[in-house]
This record gives structure tokens, C-alpha cells and sequence, in this order.
């Protein structure tokens, strides 16, 4: 039977037939976590027990337990969690702009109402390593149909699949109840689309951060693609990467991963990128926007098991990150640069974002907002607007500076034109940010700091933005 589907996968993938269900080709179970019992409740139905899944987080320390459910929301939906061991005097849901308050019915279970669709992480006594994430979707209503000759349907149950190859118009569809042990490739494809809201594990594959490993999705030089509602677990790398792409639409991932250099996004010379309504943790930064030059260098650090040929798009930009939540366990949650071989990157922009937690404080990687002005590039109009940042742990609100990490050819050459819109930060472990030029010729020009509040405060100079400024800062005005 495994060598038969198989057989059916490797031929879908290179020719045209009637597609049918790729049924499960592996006996195991998706592995599940205890610490936890997750029931609904919906309208005046019986609770009903959701699979409490198991994720790895923080340099593979922690296991810790997320679960997830559709529904129409036609009617609130009803959760009781239930804590195996141990007791608990507070419950906190976060992001806290949500505003999801708890019932604690005993000292081991509380309840609370979701009206709509939401990401949120429930911690217990204020514990962020043994919580949970609840992934309440809206229920799917546009499903792939299986007999369509380009789709590649994954149904429910494991799948040890490998590599999957998207070609032009194919679309990659995975069941709720699907797990796919595996990655996925394109390379020169356009009108692909990757949707549902089960899972891709990277766990099978070589996770030895000295050997080349493979991202989850590694999309080169592609043009026209959606990519909704997957679940990305345990990535080895990199997660999700595009190079060279244009018009990409990211909507509703998730992501848990906890090795080295596992970021979120990396966006690599590409343009026209929208990502909204993620919930990310990640080990390292949920996102970084990079750019490469094949005369300078043709292979990335988080992707050595790829060499890039050719690149349909070379400088990054018109990059949009919305409505998302970003946890990164180290380094940055939002990261322009370091990699960007001479190049320019322009036009970035993040929009209404939750950060859920910091934890990298040292003077090269820090920052829940950041540009490592490095590689010799240019880095120009960015624009952070509507940002909530709750306690960290601890690290820097701001950090624009010059680095040569990560950068083969040294220093950045200049940063102009960025603001910060509408941002809050509300909590006491922050260090102060910093907003350095290294020289009269290596700047910073024209930075707006407007209606930036500290706990409630506002911000109207560095000193009461606890910012740490030099003298190569040019034009830097702080408003309301």
C-alpha cells in the first residue's frame, strides 16, 4: 500500500491524471500532549474532547500542548480546560487585546466564550513555557475538490511524505485532520495555492544544525500563491521562505518551532508580500527581510541545502505584515536585514501586531522592532503602525544599528525614512532601545516617533522613551 501511494504521489506531481484522496501511509498517531484536557462546547451540544497536540518550543526544552477546532460562529463556542496536575490560582489569555476573560470553575479548570475566530495562548500562574495555544478557526468552506487533476489532496491521518513539489496551477491541500511529516518545494511556479488547517511537521528531517536542513515551505522565484490556515510544527530552518517571488499571500498560519535558525518568514528578494493573521512562536526571529545578490553570494545561511540559480526579483519590497501575533523565544519578532549583499530593501510595513514575548538583550540581535543596518545595504521607508507589545522578558522595544553580523560584505550603507505609529508597551523588563548611526557618512535620517506610550505615558523625547541615541541621528522628531 505505501509503495502505491507513493507511486500515485510522485505521478501527480509530474503529470496530469484524475486526482483522488491521499490516504494516510503511516500507522502512527499524531503525538499528543497530557498536561492538559480541551473540551467545547457548542451552542447546546455535549463537550466535546479536542486532541490536546504536542509541540516542541525553546531549543527543544519544552513540550508544550496546543489544540484547534472550526465552527461557523453562528453561535459562541464554549471552553473548558482542564489542568492534569497541579493547581492554579490565575489564568491569563493572551494577547491581551482580545480582551477573553476566564471563569475559574475549581482550582484545576476554568471556562471562557469565544464569539469568533481567534489565536490566543492560555497560561496558568503567569507560565509562559508550559501553556497553551487554541486555534479556533472559522469553518472552511471553500475545500479543494479531490477530483480535480491539480489538486494534491492530503486526507486525515500521518503521512511520511518527504518532499512535496508543487508545479504551476497545482494546489497542496491538507485535511484538519492530516499530518505530514515533510516539506514542501517550488521553484519557478505560478497560481499555486497551499491550504487547510492541518499540519506540516518538519521532525523527520535532519535537524542537526551543523548539516544543511530544509524549510517547510521553500518557494523560489514563484509568482501568484496563497498559502492559508497550515499549521507548521518543528521546523528545522528556516520555516517558511520565498526567494525571488512575487505576490504572495500568507493567511492565517501557524507556527511552533524551536531549533536553530528556525525563523517564521524569511522573505529573500521578493516583492508584493502580504502576511496576515498568523500566530507565531518561533525560536528566532518570527520574521526577517532579507535580500541576496548572486554575484555577492548565492547561498544563505538557512538555507544550505539550496543554491539559488537565478532570481526573478532582487531588491526586497512592498512587504505587509497584519494582524498577526509574534512570540519569538530569541533574536527579533519584526527584522529588517542583516543579509542583504548591497542591495536595497523599501517599502516595508507592519500593521497591527501583538508581541507575546522577547528574550534576546545583547548588543547585536535585539528587538521587538528592528533593522541591522548591514551588508552594505540600503534600508528606506519603513513603517511600524498600531504595534501592542505586552511584558517581555526582556530585550529592546527599538533597535536601529549598524551590524556587520551576518553580513558578507560588513556595515550597512544607510537607513532613512522609518516611523513608529501608535505603539504601546506595557511592562518593566525592557532595556533601553537604541537608534544609532556609526558615522557622519553611515546614518540614520528622519525617524518619527509618533504617540509612542510607555504604560500609559507618553513619549515625547528619548529620554522618556528610554531610547539611547548618538550624534549620527539625523532629523528624529518625537509627537502625539
Amino acid at each position: 500500500m505505501r509503495i502505491l501511494i507513493l507511486s500515485l504521489f510522485v505521478i501527480t506531481t509530474l503529470f496530469k491524471i484524475s486526482a483522488i484522496e491521499i490516504e494516510a501511509n503511516s500507522k502512527a498517531k499524531s503525538p499528543e500532549n497530557r498536561s492538559y484536557k480541551i473540551e467545547i462546547k457548542r451552542g447546546n451540544s455535549d463537550w466535546e474532547k479536542l486532541q490536546s497536540h504536542d509541540a516542541i518550543a525553546y531549543w527543544g526544552t519544552i513540550h508544550m500542548s496546543f489544540a484547534k477546532f472550526e465552527d461557523t460562529f453562528a453561535n459562541p463556542v464554549k471552553v473548558r480546560i482542564t489542568k492534569r496536575s497541579g493547581r492554579f490560582q490565575s489564568v491569563g489569555i493572551r494577547p491581551l487585546s482580545k480582551n477573553i476573560t476566564s471563569e475559574k470553575i475549581n482550582d484545576n479548570t476554568t471556562e471562557f466564550v469565544l464569539k469568533s475566530p481567534t489565536k490566543i495562548s492560555i497560561e496558568f500562574d503567569g507560565d509562559r513555557y508550559n501553556n497553551i495555544f487554541l486555534f479556533a478557526g472559522k469553518e472552511e468552506t471553500d475545500i479543494p475538490n479531490k477530483d480535480d487533476e491539480n489538486v494534491l489532496w492530503y486526507g486525515a491521518g500521518v503521512h511520511n511524505v518527504g518532499k512535496i513539489i508543487l508545479k504551476s496551477n497545482q494546489t497542496l491541500y491538507v485535511h484538519p485532520d492530516a499530518l505530514i511529516y515533510g516539506h514542501v518545494y517550488a521553484n519557478e511556479a505560478t497560481n499555486i495555492k497551499i491550504k487547510g488547517s492541518g499540519i506540516i511537521d518538519g521532525s523527520q528531517e535532519n535537524m542537526d544544525f551543523t548539516l544543511p536542513r530544509n524549510s517547510q515551505l521553500l518557494m523560489i522565484n514563484c509568482k501568484n500563491v496563497e498559502v492559508k490556515d497550515v499549521m507548521f510544527r518543528n521546523s528545522p530552518t528556516w520555516n517558511i521562505v520565498t526567494v525571488g517571488c512575487d505576490n504572495i499571500h500568507f493567511d492565517g498560519i501557524k507556527q511552533i518551532g524551536s531549533n536553530a535558525n528556525s525563523d517564521g518568514f524569511d522573505i529573500v528578494s521578493s516583492s508584493n508580500i502580504l502576511i496576515e493573521n498568523t500566530f507565531q512562536r518561533n525560536k528566532d526571529d518570527n520574521i526577517s527581510i532579507k535580500a541576496i545578490d548572486l554575484k555577492v553570494n548565492s547561498v544563505l545561511d538557512g538555507l544550505r541545502a539550496d543554491t539559488i540559480q537565478h532570481l526573478n526579483v532582487k531588491e526586497s519590497h512592498d512587504i505587509l505584515m497584519r494582524g498577526c501575533s509574534l512570540w519569538a523565544d530569541e533574536a527579533h519578532n519584526m527584522l529588517i536585514g542583516p543579509e542583504v549583499n548591497g542591495t536595497k530593501v523599501y517599502n516595508i510595513k507592519f500593521e497591527d501586531i501583538d508581541v507575546l514575548e522577547n528574550n534576546q538583550n545583547d548588543d547585536v540581535y535585539p528587538g521587538t522592532m528592528a533593522v541591522m543596518i548591514a551588508d552594505k545595504g540600503t534600508y528606506s521607508d519603513i513603517h511600524w503602525k498600531n504595534i501592542r507589545i505586552e511584558d517581555i522578558t526582556s530585550g529592546q522595544i527599538i533597535s536601529l544599528t549598524y551590524q556587520n553580523a551576518y553580513a558578507v560584505l560588513g556595515y550597512g550603507s544607510k537607513l532613512k525614512n522609518v516611523i513608529f505609529e501608535n505603539i504601546s508597551y506595557n511592562g518593566f523588563n525592557a532595556s533601553p532601545s537604541r537608534i544609532l548611526g556609526m558615522n557622519k557618512w553611515q546614518n540614520i535620517e528622519n525617524v518619527i516617533i509618533k504617540n509612542y506610550k510607555i504604560n500609559g505615558g507618553l513619549v515625547k523625547d528619548n529620554h522618556s522613551g528610554n531610547i539611547k541615541l548618538n550624534e549620527w541621528v539625523k532629523n528624529i522628531k518625537f509627537s502625539k
